[in-house]
């Protein structure tokens, strides 16, 4: 009975190997192209190196397609808006200077138009829209950026940073959904 089960041991781990070596290879080539997907992404951002930290660094890229980096991008650049919106309302509270306030006013305004924009882009990259993805993230990116230029040395360097990031959040998923639409003809800030 003993000699019986050693070639059916045997059997098993052989059987195990060539699953874990097929898995092996499977990941590994499935590391590449994911970081072939990031190096497409952030060839085309505004700043490079900022894309490549950011989409390097976030829990779950490490195996992200396109359209999985969207939506990280989509996910974090509304988790950021969300943060910056409360940023507005704490300096709001804050200062006391009509041109501070003017400034605070017309980013709130700005980020108004960009939170619904972006919550529009999530909406349209669940259902595969990748041409109104892109624009519904540019628009979003326009209003970021109008912020920023609103900013100048503002009420607040760390809302000026905090724009910054929104702007590359923005600015990834814009690059994104061009590259799923093909590469074809597609517009980032």
């Amino acid at each position: 009975m003993a000699s019986t089960s050693i070639p059916n041991i045997l059997s098993l781990f052989l059987l195990f190997s060539c699953i874990w070596t097929q898995l092996s290879a499977y990941s590994t080539e499935t590391a590449k192209q994911n970081d072939d997907s990031i190096q497409k992404v952030c060839s085309n951002a505004v700043w490079t190196n900022s894309c490549l930290q950011t989409l390097k660094s976030y829990p779950g890229n490490a195996t992200a397609d396109l359209p999985g980096i969207a939506k990280v991008s989509v996910d974090l650049a509304l988790s950021q808006a969300s943060t910056i919106k409360s940023l507005i309302g704490t300096l709001f509270r804050q200062v006391s200077d009509p041109t501070n306030n003017t400034v605070l006013t017309a980013c709130s305004n700005y980020f108004n138009e960009a939170i619904p924009r972006l919550n529009s882009a999530r909406n349209y990259l669940v259902v595969g829209d990748y041409d109104t993805v892109n624009v519904r993230a540019t628009l979003a990116q326009e209003s970021i950026y109008n912020c920023f230029i609103t900013l100048n040395d503002g009420p607040s360097p760390k809302l000026k940073t905090w724009t910054t990031n929104e702007f590359n959040y923005c600015n990834i998923l814009c690059g994104t959904s061009g590259l799923l639409m093909g590469g074809k003809d597609y517009d980032c800030i």
